[in-house]
C-alpha cells in the first residue's frame, strides 16, 4: 500500500508511483494504522555511541592542554636557571677577574709650602704602603721604587705600566699649625677609573690613626680579607704620637742615603725609642740604618754591625712577628 504524504489518501495499486490529487510522489508503509515515527524507525543505538565518543573528547582535551603546559613549564624553567647560571659566570667571574692583587702607593704632595713638612707627606705614604704590605693576597710595590715620582706630574696608567701593577693610591697633605688635610685616592689603572677618594680632617695628634684608617678603607674598597697576622693592617706600633713622628722624620732622611742623613736618621730614631722603649718598628729602623752605612762606605763593618745587631735583636724582642 502507498499513501500521498501531502493530502493522505491510500493507493493499494503499488504500481502507481504519484498522488492523483496533488501529484506528491507516494510512499510505501508498512501499516499506516501505526504511529507516523514507526515509519521513520531510526535506531537509538548509535545515539548511545556517539554520547561516549563526545564524552571521551572532553576528558583528553584537558588532560592534553595540561601536558602541553607542563612541557612548556619546564622549557621556561630550563631557560631561566641557564640565564641564571650565564649572569652568575658574568657576575662573578669577570669580579673575580678584575680583583686587584697589586698596588703602588705613591709619595704623597706636600702643598703646606714647607719643605720641612716632606717627612709627613713621604713618611704618611711609606706607613700606608706598610701596612698594606701585609696583605698576603696584595703585592705592594717598595718606596725604593715609588719615590723617583715624587713631584712630578703623575700618570696612574703610565706609572702602572712601569711598576707592573694593577693599581695606584696617590695622596695630597696640607698642614696648617696642627691641622692637617689629607686627600687620598685610589685609581684603577686597567681602566683608568677612580676606585675610591676621601678627605681626611685631623690633628696632628691624630696621625697615628689616620694612617691606619687610610689603610683600612683601601683594604675595605680592594674587598680583602683580614685573617691571622693580617690583621696587623690596623695594628697600634705606638701610642706615642711624637715618637711615630720622629719616626717618620727619620725614615724620610735615611731615604735620602747621604752620610749626614743616615746619622741624622739614627738620631731621630733613637729619640723615638727613648720616648717610647717599647717602638719595635723604631728600633727595626735604627738597625736597618746601621747595618747599610759601611755599604757606602760611611764607616766600618765592626762599627756598625753590632750596634744593627743589637737593634734588631730588641725589635724581635718587642715584637717577634714584626714584618720589618
Amino acid at each position: 500500500m502507498k499513501r500521498c504524504p501531502q493530502c493522505g489518501r491510500d493507493y493499494n495499486d503499488d504500481s502507481m508511483s504519484f498522488c492523483l490529487d496533488d501529484g506528491s510522489e507516494l510512499l510505501f508503509g508498512p501499516s499506516w494504522d501505526e504511529p507516523a515515527t514507526a515509519i521513520v524507525g531510526v535506531p537509538t543505538e548509535p545515539q548511545t555511541k556517539i554520547i561516549p565518543e563526545t564524552s571521551q573528547i572532553s576528558i583528553d582535551r584537558p588532560k592534553a592542554a595540561s601536558n602541553r603546559s607542563s612541557i612548556i613549564a619546564a622549557i621556561v624553567g630550563l631557560v631561566i636557571i641557564s640565564a641564571l647560571a650565564l649572569g652568575s659566570y658574568l657576575y662573578f667571574g669577570r669580579g673575580a677577574s678584575k680583583q686587584i692583587a697589586s698596588i703602588a702607593v705613591l709619595p704623597f704632595e706636600n702643598r703646606s709650602g714647607d719643605p720641612d713638612t716632606d717627612y709627613l707627606s713621604d713618611g704618611l705614604a711609606e706607613s700606608v704602603a706598610f701596612r698594606l704590605s701585609q696583605l698576603a693576597g696584595l703585592k705592594v710595590s717598595p718606596t725604593s721604587s715609588v719615590m723617583r715620582y715624587k713631584g712630578k706630574e703623575s700618570d696612574p696608567v703610565k706609572i702602572a705600566s712601569e711598576l707592573g701593577v694593577d693599581a695606584v693610591m696617590s695622596g695630597r697633605l696640607t698642614k696648617h699649625g696642627d691641622d692637617l688635610g689629607i686627600t687620598v685616592e685610589l685609581v684603577d689603572a686597567r681602566d683608568d677609573k677612580m676606585m675610591w677618594g676621601e678627605q681626611y680632617e685631623r690633628k696632628m695628634s691624630d696621625l697615628l690613626a689616620l694612617q691606619r684608617d687610610i689603610a683600612t678603607a683601601i683594604t675595605e674598597k680592594l674587598q680583602l680579607k683580614l685573617t691571622g697576622n693580617e690583621k696587623g693592617i690596623a695594628k697600634k706600633y705606638t701610642d706615642n704620637n711624637e715618637a711615630y713622628q720622629l719616626y717618620l722624620n727619620a725614615r724620610f732622611h735615611f731615604a735620602r742615603r747621604t752620610k749626614d742623613e743616615i746619622y741624622k736618621s739614627i738620631d731621630l730614631y733613637q729619640q723615638a725609642v727613648s720616648i717610647d722603649p717599647n717602638f719595635a718598628l723604631a728600633f727595626s729602623g735604627l738597625a736597618e740604618a746601621y747595618a747599610v752605612i759601611p755599604s757606602f762606605p760611611y764607616a766600618s763593618p765592626t762599627e756598625c754591625y753590632p750596634k744593627a745587631k743589637a737593634a734588631a735583636a730588641k725589635a724581635l724582642e718587642l715584637d717577634p712577628d714584626l714584618p720589618e
